[in-house]
């Protein structure tokens, strides 16, 4: 029993800066995630509408 009190006060102080910490990592990951989508979009965009540095190089030694 004493154990478990011990635990608990050492773990109470610290939830708000676990939670904290949690929030900012779940933030960073769709930060991370948006950008993500927003590089395959414009990278997808890129493709259908512009040549490549490869696809004019090959073009230029022809």
């Amino acid at each position: 029993m004493e154990l478990a009190v011990a635990v608990v006060s050492v773990v109470a102080p610290l939830a708000p800066g676990i939670k904290d910490w949690l929030d900012s990592m779940a933030l960073r990951n769709r930060a991370a995630a948006r950008a993500e989508i927003i590089r395959a979009r414009s990278a997808g965009q890129a493709d259908s509408s512009e040549p490549t540095a490869s696809e004019e190089g090959d073009a230029a030694s022809e």
